[in-house]
């Protein structure tokens, strides 16, 4: 047995040999505190007497001590973990030195605690003293930078709001944070040292480092990517499951905490801080133990040698593997896609090829490593074909679904509940993929017409076909099962009745549209129309808005394609719950809305322009025209006075054909005032002064970009009167398709973009970018 003397005595001893990595130890963290905090300082700057300039510094000054320090002292403690563990246990490696430890009266389990304990102490001590030091000076320049602002604002009116903390404050805040590195520092220390007690040589340990510490984050991470890469309607829904993993990757584990410090600093009520800190607490006592107990049953004739233990090397040879040929796969299927251009089936074929060069070459690398010799690259020939034909299995399903995760279809008797949020058919600004937030409009929504829900799941499996080029609505399904089980799934689907009558019923309005408990929430509400914008953070005005806005939703239905002008955009915004944001499009059509806002003061949003106030309302050719493949489909656009007049639009001659019902959006064939006047009718009416408008014409000729230059100048007052009626003073981006822009000039010179559906524009309007088009060198 070793007394308490005797190992106090060999930890002396062992710690003589370690000197210079105490130096080292000091020195590097005397530069990452007490050095980098006064580096991070400077100088004050200019203005030293102004109370503003007192405040900022004052702030770098907290920011640094309290949490600023742990980038500077967590590289100096990722390099401490390496020295000292490596350093420290570097004898297990060197057949010579583990016979003199051997040989030593002294129980290998003490061998462990002294080398791990003086390990561990080269690095803390020094941290701690140093993290003193930048503590002491911190605190006593906080506290002089206290007074001197006190002092200075006596008798003075200051507009800056300074939380200033106690020193007792600022040391918890400062203790917090090298908590969390001391847990980090743990957690890797005992992970390296669990990896030298497996293997045989440095290199060896390095390799089942990374496998512990990354091995399963990795597989899982492939996983994903495979998700994403093959099924059409998948969502990433595994958040709550990537946490867990995180524990069976201690790298993975480290960030993680780090991640949830930074978001646990910004918002103390938000993330899940607290959990991390003692779920890694807890890894590091689990690797703790591995480490020793791996160690009291290390042979001492590993020491030189590769690893030994079977199971280490089936698990860490199976999972380099499985994710080589995974990897191998994606990257090599990518490149084909992406830069060879080839078919998806070519593709899969240069995948596999990826997929086994890489699964056989780094199986047999292992072999290598793990025996040290290089004739045991085909050791294990079986287990290789194995393990890479079972990884390209594993490929395969997933590219050609095999388990028709992207086709399922629950039997109709199964589903209890479903839940739906189309991107086209809500007033949220913006539809998250977090899916599983608390939220998410899925989470709120209950929809119980099982005939309907699955009428809709049954035109949305036969629809996957459209997820792979993004056509049609984007819907996100939430379907929860008789069994209790829930799903989600992003479907693309076109605008069906099927999913028409799912948008329309109470339910999904009240989830998608209407405002509940959460209007307090809204930090921001801005009022945007042509160059009008205004904000307003009053509660009681954003509350009154919502309930208003609810009223409206409540009689009227709102849906997609709302009826009538938009008179201005509000957009509603949750800082804290980004996913929670609101866009709302006033329309003329909604009283309640309307009224609420001249309420609260802002008449303005929903007033229409004075024509008398405007001088010039302008249309572009090139707001009404698709000019993307125009070169392509039409050739030469300009050069039609060589040609005779055409409407054909479907023509394939380049020579014959024009941008008109093609690249315009709206309807040339159905209107019988375009189908019955004359190109010739329509120059002599213009050249006459009978169009209320005059067109300016591009310098530019036989070319595309000409088009851009063709404008329609309206100033009648008459004709400028007609177009305010029927414009809105906000886009609408759920029908922008249907929506194009004009120009409004004011009297006073002040030019702003106002917006029309294409087919609220005059007929006569149509017929200047024809006469444009078709005569335009005449008009030169």
């Amino acid at each position: 047995m070793t007394s308490s003397r005797c190992l106090i005595k060999y930890c002396r001893e062992d710690m003589r040999h370690k000197v210079w990595m105490l130096v080292l130890s000091v020195l590097g963290n005397v530069l990452a505190m007490p050095v980098a905090y006064l580096l991070y300082l400077g100088q004050r700057g200019y203005g030293a007497e102004n109370a503003h300039v007192i405040a900022n510094y004052a702030n770098r000054v907290s920011e640094f001590i309290r949490t600023g320090f742990l980038v500077c002292a967590g590289v100096v403690a990722g390099a401490g973990v390496l020295i000292v563990a490596i350093g420290g246990f570097h004898y297990v490696f060197h057949k010579n030195m583990v016979d003199t430890y051997e040989s030593l009266p002294i129980r290998k389990r003490s061998r462990f605690l002294i080398s791990w304990l003086n390990g561990f102490l080269i690095w803390f001590v020094p941290f701690v003293i140093s993290w003193l030091a930048m503590v002491v000076l911190g605190c006593a320049k906080y506290a002089g930078l206290k007074k001197e602002y006190l002092h200075l604002i006596v008798g003075r009116k200051v507009t800056d709001t300074v939380i200033w903390l106690t020193p007792s404050e600022m040391f918890l805040k400062s203790l917090q944070s090298a908590a969390v590195l001391l847990v980090c520092f743990l957690v890797l220390y005992h992970l390296l040292i669990l990896a030298i007690s497996l293997a045989g040589n440095v290199l060896n340990a390095i390799i089942v480092c990374g496998v512990i510490g990354a091995g399963a984050v990795a597989v899982y991470g492939l996983g994903l990517l495979f998700c994403s890469m093959y099924f059409l309607t998948w969502i990433n829904t595994c958040l709550d499951q990537f946490k867990m993993v995180c524990y069976a990757s201690p790298f993975a584990s480290v960030l993680q905490l780090f991640y949830q410090y930074s978001k646990y600093l910004d918002h103390p009520a938000s993330g899940s801080y607290p959990g991390v800190l003692i779920g890694n607490l807890i890894l590091a006592v689990v690797l703790f133990a591995a480490a020793f107990a791996a160690f009291l049953k290390r042979p001492s004739e590993l020491a030189g040698q590769g690893i030994r233990n079977r199971a280490v090397c089936f698990i860490t040879q199976t999972v380099v593997t499985v994710c080589t040929v995974f990897a191998g796969w994606a990257l090599l299927y990518a490149v084909c896609l992406e830069m060879s251009n080839t078919g998806r089936n070519v593709a899969v074929i240069w995948a596999v090829f990826g997929g086994v060069l890489g699964g056989v070459f780094l199986f047999g690398v292992m072999d290598i490593l793990f025996r040290m010799d290089f004739k045991s690259f085909f050791l294990h020939k079986k287990r290789m074909a194995a393990t890479v034909l079972l990884s390209l299995l594993g490929c395969l399903c997933f590219a050609f679904d095999f388990f028709g995760y992207d086709t399922y279809l629950p039997k109709e008797n199964r589903v209890a509940e479903i839940a739906i949020i189309a991107s086209d058919y809500t007033n949220y600004s913006y539809v998250s993929d977090s899916v599983t937030s608390e939220n998410h409009p899925l989470q709120n929504m209950h929809i119980t017409d099982v005939q309907k829900a699955n009428a809709f799941l049954k035109k949305a499996v036969e629809s996957t076909d459209l997820s792979r080029d993004c056509i049609g609505e984007s819907v996100y399904a939430k379907v929860v099962l008789t069994n209790g089980r829930t799903y989600y799934r992003r479907y693309w689907i076109p605008e069906t009745e099927e999913l028409l009558a799912l948008t329309s019923l109470p339910e999904y309005i009240e989830a998608a549209y209407m405002f509940g408990d959460e209007t307090g929430c809204y930090s921001r509400v801005e009022f945007e129309r042509l160059h009008y914008g205004e904000t307003t953070t009053d509660a009681n005005r954003i509350r009154i808005l919502c309930e208003a806005y609810n009223e409206d939703v409540r009689q009227t239905g709102i849906g997609r394609m709302q009826t009538g002008r938009v008179w201005c955009r509000i957009n509603l915004n949750d800082y804290q719950k980004w996913e929670s944001s609101r866009m709302i499009y006033v329309t003329e059509n909604m009283p309640c809305t309307i009224r609420a806002l001249q309420e609260i003061g802002y008449a303005s949003a929903v007033e229409p322009i004075a024509p008398q106030s405007v001088a010039r309302i302008d249309l572009s050719l090139e707001d009404w025209v698709e000019f993307e493949y125009a070169d392509e489909e039409y050739g030469v656009l300009y050069e039609a006075a060589e040609y005779e007049y055409k409407y054909d639009t479907k023509s394939t001659d380049p020579d014959m054909a024009y941008p008109i019902s093609a690249k315009f959006r709206f309807d040339i064939e159905g209107s019988d005032f375009l189908r019955n006047y004359s190109a010739e009718q329509m120059l002599a009416d213009y050249l006459a002064g009978k169009m209320p408008y005059r067109i300016v014409m591009s310098t530019q000729e036989n070319s595309v970009e000409a088009l851009y230059g063709i404008t329609l100048e309206v100033t009648d007052s008459a004709a400028v009167s007609e177009l305010l009626n029927v414009i809105s003073y906000a886009n609408d981006w759920r029908n922008s398709q249907d929506t194009r822009y004009l120009r409004i000039t004011e009297t006073n010179g002040e030019t702003y973009t106002a917006y029309i559906e294409a087919d609220k524009l005059p007929e006569i309007y149509l017929t200047g970018f024809m006469i444009a088009v078709r005569e335009g060198s005449m008009l030169k």
